[in-house]
């Protein structure tokens, strides 16, 4: 599998047309750092899994936008994204 691009985010986000290409490179790169920062060197691109958790963070930037109103994200990854990842998470300290 190809790691994701522009076009396929769109496609799978359906996002609209008017979000220029630009806005949607510069989610998919912030979605793919926020999703490598947290599984380190078990980061895979062609990894269906990882890709799926870049799509769905992906998702809550672009529902999280600073021209849709409030700002949500505090930071913390989203719950469904942490369940998808958890499986090559490894925390720093026990």
């Amino acid at each position: 599998m190809m790691p994701l691009t522009v076009e396929r985010v769109k496609l799978r986000l359906k996002l609209d047309d008017d979000l220029p290409d630009d806005d949607i490179q510069e989610m998919l790169e912030q979605a793919e750092q926020v999703v490598k920062d947290h599984i380190l060197d078990k980061y895979d691109p062609e990894h269906k899994s990882h890709q799926l958790a870049i799509l769905m963070m992906c998702g809550y930037l672009d529902e999280n936008r600073a021209d849709k109103g409030d700002i949500h994200w505090e930071g913390g990854l989203p719950e469904p994204v942490l369940k998808i990842l958890e499986r090559w998470y490894v925390p720093l300290c026990l």
